[in-house]
């Protein structure tokens, strides 16, 4: 019956009395006589009790103090562990005081605890210590005597009974001569309770026989999971009952993605998937692919869209582009013509795409003679045609293909264009003339060709050096060239071709001639291989001399005006291309100024130069020229210029050279399309170290294109904070003093900038910085040009922002900005205030703070090019002898320094310090709550809270960000430094004060 009982409480309970325990005996529960065995001649007595609740419950009592010698024994049932390698035994008693006890034999105020292991019930011990394994010796903290407390009578004891092998064990309660009450006795064991933990069900594991005792338990992957290939789940069970040390993990299957707290994978909802095995997220199908169903491993293609072979599952579903737009037929001859298009408006969502072209005539393919460069299959949006035939009717159709064009089937999508080769080709350039020649010089002359109709735009002209010197071509719209720098005693050969509206008429016969050496005499009108009537007789000694003084003469005052013309560049180069194979110092002058019909590039969208001195133009590049390589930097937003790595390839048949290109977007305005020529055109004036070089531009087709020299680093912004620290302090003001050098030269040139930023300068290898946008540029003169352009707040003057009034001075202020971006590796000056922020800032005198690696002379510079009068800005050639200066000074160049600045160190917590740090911020109104509430130390304001910032009364998130962005900047400006200090300056300006550093 008792076992029953036992029994039956175990299976109520189910041994979990609390969280990770395992219940074994509890008397509290009991609601018979527990049926303990009670030894031999033992005065144990089993007797009902009340909680202060009122519950019954059983318990023991004992008091045999009469007699001496006492053995009391009381032993409990059998108790079942369950496997446990470790049990607890809570102990509640109470003990009689032994100090007022008179006529007793023997008082004790402890008991002895005892356990027995055994395999089953029937396995019962002998009433001996020798059977038992003693637990300890349980002495009261408490005893109780008639005048005590009830309250405190009361004594809790906890025993473990470790090392346990057997299937359960018997606890035993000897007393010795205590008089004792045992009021409650509780067994149990620890153990770790089933849980799932990284997508794994670990089971219930029972702690280990010791307190350092870890037993390990192997997990198993959760429904849709499959185990890690490296590493199976394990979890291990401490001694308190406690999971610890999670190694290995199970991943979801593919279709499958972890719940929130990685207890089971969950399937994919429509229109997500998840492609493989893996613990990422399902994420939504790929443009143009649907999922109908959840747990979708892959999303399907809608109809009319595909995958190619070499596309994975992720990959976006794609279709055939769209046919080319604006297809066109140019240079038509009576054999020849060039088709130039450009791209589809669709794509059909890839980037490959190429083009096939097919060419008929009467309704039948084209005779093989018919041919195509490069090829009649060609990813550029241009192809020459040859081999046609006069008089004759073309149909051209342009195809636009990618890889999906051969899985969709049908018909890909074209354009057509039919051509007329009529016999209109323009006659050639009957007279040609050397009107005279030096040993150096020669200027040609030629008719103007008869043409039928249409009208002459120019002239192509080739000077080939037969003596292997190379080959000079040009484009001029008159009809005399002069040319200079030739070699001496070099046999030439020219001819001139017409360009026409109708096509290129045929070259004139080549005419040729020799220089003469460069010791001789100067010939005019005839050249050396013409038999000379201009010799007299070697008699006429007189008129011989007088005729070698006015050769002489007239030779000096050639040179001279060579000299005036070359160095004050009073010829215009006209619209002309020079390319040459060996050739050094070649000028190409026309003859005549440019004149009103003349096609300058720029004078359609820069009206600004309408009353100016002509520019010098692009040279204006064949599409075979350029091939176009990975992009640098995408046109995003309202932005329409791609930068874009390239190649080169010269006239002159020089070896390919990269570049960088940029690309006009399909879509531009009219506005953008002015820019983005005005830039080029702008840039072909200019020849400075510091300014960079353009090679010629693509303006006749599509897309239009300009090409640069090649820079390492495009965007100086991206490199400087790509290599943050990695500059000393001298580079960065050799990059600062490359740009002022560069704005010197440009207004000297007669133009302002009006646009100049950190992003708009390229960085060479050996960190030569050049100006490299000039989109925005204008003419010296153009001080107010109202509504035109752009303006970019946080680099522009106030009378820019006010009046939209440009001159050096506001180029001077933007010059401070982009300076102070350099100092602080390509920061973003202003940090997150908006543009209503820095006008307001501004116009209250605040001007942007120096940082601890900006020396004295600098900061100077740089306050001084922020003077709101613009009159008081220094010019750039005083801005560029300054900063030399700086770089010869090493007492410049230190980073100790002194003047209008304060220390705002880790454990700074001084109300001046922390108040001018503040107000070098703009934020001086918060010190007080910022003190009042802890924070005085730069530490403590980075370790501050959103919450923390809310409750002092910082509400704006752009101040709030920009209070934690500055004391975070401030802290890493102070440990990257190779010495110590901690200066910052405040910057901070009244209208019209100068403040010395």
């Amino acid at each position: 019956m008792k076992n029953y009982l036992q029994l039956l409480l175990l299976l109520l309970f189910g041994q979990q009395s609390t969280a990770n325990e395992g219940l074994l005996l509890d008397t509290r529960q009991a609601t018979t006589d527990l049926g303990w065995e009670i030894g031999p001649n033992s005065g144990w007595d089993e007797i009902s009790g009340h909680d202060d609740a009122g519950n019954e419950y059983r318990m023991f009592q004992i008091c045999e103090i009469t007699r001496t010698d006492q053995q009391n024994w009381l032993r409990t049932n059998y108790i079942k562990t369950f496997g446990a390698n470790r049990v607890f035994v809570e102990i509640e008693f109470t003990i009689r005081s032994c100090e007022d006890l008179a006529n007793v034999k023997v008082c004790r105020e402890t008991f002895n605890l005892l356990a027995y292991e055994a395999d089953g019930e029937q396995d019962t011990p002998q009433w001996n210590t020798l059977h038992y394994k003693k637990v300890d010796t349980v002495a009261a903290d408490r005893r109780f005597s008639p005048e005590a407390d009830s309250r405190h009578r009361t004594n809790f004891e906890t025993r473990e009974i470790g090392n346990l092998t057997k299937n359960g064990l018997f606890i035993a309660i000897q007393d010795t001569g205590a008089c004792m009450a045992l009021m409650h006795l509780k067994v149990y064991y620890k153990f770790c309770p089933e849980t799932v933990e990284n997508l794994a069900v670990f089971p219930r594991t029972v702690s280990g026989p010791d307190l350092t005792s870890l037993e390990e338990a192997t997990g198993t992957c959760v429904d849709n999971a499959a185990m890690d290939p490296s590493q199976s789940p394990k979890l291990y069970c401490n001694a308190k009952g406690e999971w610890t040390l999670p190694t290995g993990k199970c991943q979801c299957v593919a279709g499958f993605t972890p719940s929130k707290d990685f207890s089971s994978c969950e399937p994919c909802r429509k229109g997500t998937y998840k492609s493989q095995t893996g613990n990422g997220p399902c994420t939504s199908c790929p443009r143009n692919a649907v999922s109908n169903y959840g747990g979708a491993d892959v999303c399907t293609c809608r109809p009319g869209y595909f995958r190619s072979a070499d596309d994975s599952v992720d990959a976006a579903c794609s279709t055939t582009p769209s046919a080319p737009r604006d297809l066109a037929a140019f240079d038509i001859s009576d054999n020849d013509l060039r088709l130039s298009w450009m791209g589809p408006s669709d794509f059909g969502d890839r980037r490959e795409i190429e083009y096939k072209i097919e060419c008929t005539q009467n309704n039948q393919p084209c005779p093989r003679s018919v041919g195509a460069s490069p090829s009649w299959t060609v990813q550029s949006r241009s192809v020459q045609i040859h081999g046609l035939d006069a008089s004759s009717n073309y149909e051209f159709r342009v195809y636009a293909l990618n890889d999906i064009s051969s899985i969709a089937g049908g018909e890909a999508a074209y354009a057509q264009v039919i051509v007329s080769t009529a016999d209109r080709s323009p006659a050639g350039i009957a007279m040609v003339e050397i009107v005279d020649f030096t040993s150096s010089t020669a200027r040609i002359a030629w008719q103007e060709p008869r043409i039928s109709d249409g009208v002459v735009n120019g002239y192509e002209t080739v000077l080939e050096n037969k003596n292997g010197g190379g080959i000079i071509r040009n484009m001029t719209t008159d009809q005399e060239i002069f040319f200079s720098g030739l070699m001496a005693s070099n046999v030439y050969v020219f001819k001139v071709r017409a360009r026409t509206s109708n096509g290129l008429s045929p070259y004139s016969n080549p005419e040729e001639f020799k220089t003469y050496a460069s010791n001789s005499r100067v010939m005019l009108s005839k050249p050396e291989f013409e038999e000379s009537s201009e010799f007299v007789e070697e008699s006429n000694t007189g008129a011989i001399a007088g005729a070698a003084a006015g050769g002489a003469v007239i030779l000096i005052m050639l040179v001279v005006f060579l000299v005036i013309c070359t160095r004050k560049n009073t010829y215009h180069k006209g619209d002309k291309y020079v390319h040459e194979l060996g050739v050094t110092d070649v000028t190409f002058h026309p003859v005549h100024p440019v004149g009103k019909n003349s096609a300058i590039y720029g004078m359609e969208h820069t009206p600004w130069l309408a009353n100016q001195e002509a520019p010098q133009p692009n040279q204006e590049l064949e599409v075979s020229q350029v091939e176009v390589g990975s992009t640098l930097r995408r046109a995003t937003g309202s932005q329409m210029v791609e930068v874009l790595h390239g190649t080169f390839r010269p006239f002159n048949g020089q070896a390919p050279e990269p570049a960088i290109v940029k690309r006009l977007r399909v879509g531009f305005t009219g506005q953008q399309k002015a820019e983005f020529l005005n830039d080029a055109d702008i840039i072909a004036q200019f020849r400075h170290e510091n300014v960079i070089e353009i090679k010629g531009v693509i303006s006749h087709t599509m897309p239009l294109m300009s090409v640069y020299e090649y820079m390492e680093h495009p965007f100086a912004d991206e490199f400087l904070r790509m290599h943050r620290g990695q500059l000393s302090q001298v580079q960065l003001q050799g990059m600062i003093r490359n740009v002022a050098a560069g704005m010197k030269y440009l207004i000297e040139q007669g133009y302002l900038h009006r646009d100049l930023q950190c992003a708009h300068l390229a960085v060479t290898a050996n960190l030569n910085v050049k100006i490299a946008d000039f989109s925005q540029a204008r003419r010296l003169a153009e001080t107010f040009v109202p509504t035109v352009g752009k303006c970019s707040y946080k680099w522009s003057a106030p009378e820019v922002i006010s009046q939209r009034m440009y001159s050096e001075a506001s180029d001077v202020w933007s010059f401070g900005v982009t300076a102070w971006e350099i100092i602080n590796f390509g920061d973003a000056p202003y940090w997150e205030m908006n543009d209503e922020e820095v006008i307001r800032k501004i116009e209250t005198g605040y001007r942007l703070p120096c940082n601890t690696n900006c020396p004295p002379a600098l900061q100077q510079i740089l306050l001084d090019c922020w003077k709101s009068a613009s009159n008081e800005r220094p010019p750039f050639n005083r801005i560029l002898k300054q900063l030399d200066l700086s770089l010869r000074s090493p007492s410049n160049r230190t980073s100790q320094y002194s003047g209008s600045c304060m220390t705002l160190d880790s454990n700074a917590s001084s109300a001046s310090s922390l108040g001018q740090w503040l107000e070098g911020i703009g934020l001086a109104q918060y010190r007080e709550r910022l003190q009042q509430n802890g924070f005085g130390t730069l530490d403590e304001i980075i370790q501050m809270s959103r919450t923390d910032m809310r409750d002092i009364g910082i509400n704006s998130l752009n101040e709030q960000n920009h209070l934690q962005e500055s004391a975070r900047a401030f802290a890493h400006s102070r440990t990257r430094q190779t010495i110590p200090y901690g200066n910052r300056c405040d910057m901070s300006l009244e209208r019209g004060t100068t403040v010395a550093v």
